[in-house]
Parts: C-alpha cells; structure tokens; sequence
C-alpha cells in the first residue's frame, strides 16, 4: 500500500508540472507615433542560454499580450509587426508575474526616412506547429553551405558529425522544397547546397502517411527540415565545389551541381576524401543483413532488421568509421525528381555510389596487478585493412487518379562488397612462482571476402470516401536480402618460459557464411468515423518470413587445402519459417486541445526450424498474442506537447539465435 500511495503521489506531481503554469509576461504594444495599440504584432519569448523558442502569441485588438511557461530566468522578448523596427529586450524572470508595461514600436519610415522600405520580413515566423526561418536574415561567410547556415538559426543545433537538433528533438528527414533528396544521408544536403540557394528553413513535426491521409491523429511524428529554395535557383544551374590538399598527403575534395527547370529536379555530387570530414560511409547493416540482425514485420505492415554489431569477421565489414586508422573515400550520386499532369504523377529517384578504405594499426599495453606481488603485463598489436564498395538505388513513384485515390510505389535496392585482412599478435607475461617470468603467445590471421544485396519494394494504395472520415487502405510489402562471405581463421596460441616454448593449440580453418530473407506482408486498413470526434479502426494483415543461415567451417588438411565435410563444432545450417496473420480494432478521439485512442491487435503465428546440419531435423511452434494499443496526446502550447504511448509487440528470434554454437577456449 505505501508503495502504490508513493506512485500515485509521484504521477499526481508530474501531472501538475505538465499542465501548470507557473510564469507569465504580459504587456502591450503600441504605435508610438499614432499612440494606437498595434493588433496581431508577434511576440516571442527565446530562453537566453541556447534561443530555444518556449513559448509565442500574438496581440489582442487593444495590443495587449500575455505568455505563459513553467521556468524562470533569462529569456530574450522579440516583438515583430510588419512596417515597424524590432524591439527586442532582455527580461530576467523572477517573480510569478511580470509586466512589462507599453513597448513602443517604431516604425521604420520615421526612424530611416531617407530610405523607402518596400517590404519587411520577419526573421522568424510561426504558423502553427512550424518554425519558419528566413535565410537571409542570418549572416552566413561566402561560399557557405546549408549547415553553416543551420548552425546560426535559434533553436538549432549541428554537432561535429553533421547531426542535427531541432527544439531539443533528432531530426531525421532534410527536404528540399517538400522533396526527398539524397534521403539516405542528409549530410549530401547540408553540406553540398549552398546557404544562398535557400530562401527559407521550415521546421516541424512531420505526420505519418496514414495521419496525413485520414485525418486521425496516430501521435506518429518525425522532425523534419524542409528547405525552400529561392525563385530564381529554380531555374537553370547553380552548384558548390571545394578542393583542398597538402604536402602532408591529405586531400579533401567535394562538388555539387544542380539543375532546376520548373518542377524538374536533377542534382549530381561526388567526394573524395581521407580526412574523414567528408566520410560518408553507409551505416545501413539494417538493409544488406549479414545473418545477425532482427527482421520484423510490425503490425502496421513495415518491414524492418534492427542490427547488432558483432566481433565476426566474416560476416562483412559494415563500412562504418569509428575514428581509428586512416580512412580514404570515393563517393557519388544523382538525383532526379518531377511532376506532371497537374501534379497527379510524381517521381522521385536516387542512386549513390561509395567505396571506402580503412588502414589501422595499434598497439595496446595492458597491465594488471595479480594476488601476491606479481602482475601480468598484455601487449596486443592489430593491423586491418577494410574495403567496401557500395551502389544504392531508390525510387518512389505516386499516382493521384483522382482527388480521393492514390497508389504509391516505393523500391529500393543496393549492393555491397568488402573485403577485410586482420592480423592480430598478442603477448602476454606473468611473474611465476620461482622468480622468472612465463609468456603466453596468440597470433591470429582473418581475411574475409563478402558481398550482399536487398531489395524492397511497397505498394500502396489509398481510397478516401465521401464521408469525412471513412478511408481504405490497402499495403503490399517485399523485403529481400542476401548475403555471402568466405574466409580463413589462422590462430596459434603457444606459452615460452625461458627457453622452453609449449604450442597450447592452432586452428586453421576455412570460413563460409551465407544468410537469406524474404518476407512479404499485406495489409488492409479501414477507418470509419462514429462522430465529429470519434474514430474506429479495423485492420487485417499477413506476414510471411522465410530466412536461410548456413555457417560451416572447414579445417586444414596440412597441405594447404580444407575437408570437405564440415567441422559439427564450429557449423551450422538452419532454415526458419514465420507465417503469421493479424486483426486489430482500435478507437481514436480527436479533440482540438487533445487526442487518445485505444485497442488491440491479436495475433497468430507459427513458427518452423529446420537443421538441416543434422538430417533435417524440424521443430514447429505456434504462439497466439495479444498487442494492447494506448496513445494520448495532450498540446501545453503551440511549441510543447504531451504525449504517452503504449504499446505491446513480441520480436521474433532471429535465425542467428536459433542456431545454437559452442565455442571452446583454451586457457593456459
């Protein structure tokens, strides 16, 4: 009981924090020429420590204004109206209520008559839940690029890597004038296009496909950035290059050039690089697979593989630079993207090309104090080289048929080599007993060879009826990747003292590692409107999933050449089957201030392993679940918002955690 008094206490205090209002400015703004108050002028409130946006409103009709927000401090009070110069002022929050009294507005006219101003922009806007930005009002160095622009705007943050930070929140999709653009890596964008290309920076809470076609807030957003271009690089060519090199042997160069003609978009960029500024490595392991990661088909129908990062080799090198040895980068892409028939047929395609080397050496000295008066000292030196090569192509194809029928194609598909050498020389010496000094000795060779690929294809289609409300939609997904890798594994582990040496044990083996998955999922959504308010759901969807893992190893025959049969020890070879099929039925209320909605998925799935290492032996499982939905969303103000959400979901096992592997160390 005093547990659940506690909770209820701490849930009692969080909700008051949420939805209190402890601060308030008020003031009232007025023409100080014609002594009238100045309706609908903007006011907004910057904290000073980072020009976060907290809080925004607008003036009455007697130019009164009032903000209200939870922290005291330091904030910056902007006051904008068209005609009229800014007035800007520090203001130190104390006390519960503070006001300001009348700020007097100037208008520019009688403060600058000797210039005719013909037009006035405001820095900053807000419409609704976007923060809109005007380029040109933040001065920017020649020849700058989009993120030297970002870094300067208010509530905007670019790390050293080129990730990006808006209102506290990732952003994760840069568009340009409402389009995908190189979406596979933004850092194309912000790093390629030129700030004087950009006429404004929009920045808001981008809707789910299915929001934004229903009209049924499922509180699904992602941060996003959409650049608008200015008029006149909407026409013909525009671009940025940059070379740089040295007498140290690092070079850095990067172009881009661009081609706009109506709502024809064509773009084509290439790097080449070894200082890692540059570096665009595709972290994409999610796509390619290489046997160790989690597909999953959600209840909505999306296909997705969460990746863990494993110490195997062979599996493949994933591309990625962890900021050790020296890395060298080629990389390139075209995009092209248009509109026609009054906009009712659209496309939009990418294709990239990137091959990447990394040469590393280290060398690493442990030491480690043992019980009495000894200590055991490690040296371990690494040399690797890695390679990748990579293509990528995508492409999104959407046909309107009428104002309520869409159909969407979505494809995407890439190819990935690499190529790894690891030489690994270990050392490691320990104070014996009678005063001398014994060493154990591990020397491992790894050269691995892999390529993989994927292809995923979505077809969507939409219908909206004549009722406000009442959709139909119906999913189609293909998810296909593949991979394959050969290698061999060298080890010899051996312990010397004084002149005696021990060979402990040696392996030498031939590696082979191939995986597979292709997974189809259908789905089918209506939605049907009980009231102004209320929403229900229902969904229907199936979900097949059928994957291959074959990982054998081959020992040495002493001759240079490996066994035919594989090593049991070290092998494996599994087949994994998941067929499953799902309802659900939820409810969603909207209201103006708020939104929830609840319900349930139920699920049936049945599972099939087969070992075909050992005589195809099979296993089947069969699992019914059920998937509880809750979602509230709840808006403080025009900026903040609450959201909590619930939801059940069970992650099927991969075909890599099924197969079972014992791996014996020798300890000497």
């Amino acid at each position: 009981m005093k547990y659940l008094l506690l909770t209820a206490i701490f849930f009692v205090c969080c909700a008051r924090q949420g939805f209190s209002q402890d601060y308030t400015i008020k003031g009232s703004v007025t023409d100080t020429f014609n002594t009238t108050p100045l309706n609908l002028a903007s006011v907004v409130l910057m904290r000073v420590s980072d020009s976060v946006i907290t809080t925004y409103a607008r003036t009455g009709a007697d130019g009164h204004f009032q903000l209200h927000f939870h922290d005291n401090g330091k904030y910056f009070l902007r006051v904008t109206f068209p005609s009229f110069v800014d007035f800007v002022e520090v203001v130190n929050v104390k006390k519960t209520v503070t006001d300001l009294g009348d700020l007097p507005m100037v208008s520019k006219e009688h403060l600058l008559k000797e210039f005719v101003l013909t037009k006035q922009v405001s820095a900053i806007k807000i419409k609704g839940d976007t923060t809109e930005y005007m380029a040109d009002s933040f001065k920017v160095k020649e020849n700058a690029t989009v993120e030297d622009l970002l870094k300067k705007l208010p509530g905007i943050q670019v790390d050293k890597d080129g990730n990006i930070t808006a209102q506290g929140e990732t952003v994760q999709k840069i568009l340009v004038d409402g389009e995908e653009f190189f979406s596979d890596d933004p850092k194309v964008v912000t790093r390629g296009l030129q700030a004087n290309a950009v006429n404004k920076v929009q920045v808001y809470d981008k809707k789910s496909d299915q929001a934004e076609f229903t009209g049924i807030e499922d509180g699904q957003k992602t941060k996003t950035i959409n650049l608008e271009l200015k008029e006149d690089k909407k026409k013909g060519y525009f671009g940025k290059l940059d070379e740089g090199g040295g007498t140290d042997g690092y070079f850095q160069d990067q172009g881009m050039i661009n081609s706009f003609k109506a709502k024809r978009q064509l773009s084509v960029f290439g790097i080449m690089s070894n200082t890692d500024k540059a570096g665009l490595g595709w972290q994409d392991n999610d796509k390619f697979g290489s046997g160790n990661g989690v597909t999953e088909i959600s209840s909505d129908g999306e296909i997705s593989t969460t990746y863990t990062q494993s110490d195997d080799d062979f599996t493949g090198w994933s591309g990625k630079y962890t900021g050790e040895g020296l890395p060298k980068t080629w990389t390139g892409g075209a995009h092209y993207a248009d509109k026609w028939d009054e906009d009712k047929d659209h496309i939009s395609g990418n294709y990239r090309y990137a091959m990447q080397d990394v040469e590393l050496q280290g060398n690493t000295i442990t030491q480690n104090s043992l019980p009495g008066d000894s200590v055991r000292l490690t040296n371990s030196v690494k040399h690797q080289f890695s390679k990748g090569e990579r293509h990528g192509f995508d492409v999104v194809y959407d046909l309107k048929i009428d104002s309520n029928t869409s159909i969407k194609l979505t494809a995407n598909a890439g190819l990935k080599i690499t190529q790894i050498y690891s030489k690994y020389q270990t050392e490691s010496s320990i104070g014996l007993d009678n005063g001398a000094m014994g060493s154990i000795y591990n020397d491992r060779t790894i050269t691995s060879n892999a390529n993989a690929q994927f292809i995923n294809s979505d077809l969507l289609f939409r219908r909206k009826f004549k009722k406000k409300g009442r959709t139909l939609s119906v999913d189609v997904k293909e998810n296909y990747k593949d991979s394959k890798s050969t290698g061999i594994f060298n080890s010899s582990i051996y312990s010397a003292s004084g002149t005696d040496t021990t060979i402990a044990d040696t392996i030498n083996q031939r590696k082979i590692n191939n995986s597979s998955t292709l997974a189809f999922a259908g789905k089918a959504t209506y939605t049907e409107p009980l009231s102004k308010v209320a929403y229900m759901e229902v969904d229907y969807g199936v979900k097949v999933n059928n994957s291959d893992a074959v990982n054998k190893s081959f020992d040495a025959t002493g001759n240079g050449s490996y066994n035919d049969a594989p090593n049991t020890t070290y092998s494996s070879d599994f087949k994994y089957n998941i067929f499953s099929n799902a309802g659900g039925l939820n409810f969603k209320f909207v209201y103006s201030k708020f939104s929830f909605s609840f319900g349930s998925d139920l699920s049936n799935s049945n599972y099939l392993q087969t070992d075909r290492l050992n005589g195809d032996t099979t296993k089947t499982y069969n699992y019914v679940n059920l998937f509880p939905k809750v979602n509230f969303n709840y808006k403080l103000g025009k900026q903040t918002s609450l959201n909590i959400l619930y939801e059940g979901s069970t992650q099927q096992p991969t075909i890599s955690q099924i197969e079972i592997r014992y791996i014996e160390f020798i300890h000497v």
